[in-house]
């Protein structure tokens, strides 16, 4: 081997390792962010899913049912009594939804999330949520068990197909 040849072959290799070791600094330097994935679990929570006919929707397709006037009467108390405990509980459980999407959208906004305050949050909404539904459930059960049974077959049917609405 000549000189020269050696001289290119050294630079070469001096060249090499100090590249190697600058990117192994770097790497060193800047890791690569961890990402997490975790399930969060919201604990009592009732498990979605349809829930039958409110007072007011009965109401709304009296004719359709062919509701009788104790029906209606009966109805009508379920329907306030449904509108006084629960109302102020939906309301709770719209605004919380609302100001979670607030603080999503001002954390990604910002660029950074808390996964803490984002847990915390969603179990408070999961908390109303899961108390709304219950009441919901109830409230239905009360409706239903007004209706006779040819009436909640005329539900369901109407339900299937869509016009449970005016």
């Amino acid at each position: 081997m000549t000189l020269r040849i050696r001289a290119i072959v050294g630079s070469l290799l001096i060249l090499g390792f100090a590249v190697a070791a600058g990117l192994w600094r770097y790497a060193g330097a800047n890791p690569k962010p961890v990402v997490e994935s975790r399930r969060i679990e919201v604990q009592n929570a009732v498990p979605a899913g349809p829930t039958g006919p409110t007072a007011r929707e009965v109401l709304e397709r009296r004719n359709d049912l062919r509701l009788t006037k104790g029906q209606v009467d009966h109805l009508a108390a379920l329907d306030r009594e449904w509108r006084q405990s629960v109302g102020p509980l939906e309301t709770r459980v719209r605004e919380s939804a609302e100001e979670f999407q607030r603080f999503m959208a001002d954390s990604s906004g910002a660029g950074r999330t808390n996964l803490a305050e984002i847990q915390r949050r969603t179990a408070e909404q999961g908390e109303l949520f899961a108390a709304y539904r219950a009441g919901q459930r109830v409230h239905s059960s009360a409706v239903q068990a007004v209706l006779t049974e040819e009436q909640r077959a005329r539900w369901t049917a109407m339900t299937a197909s869509g016009h449970t609405r005016e």
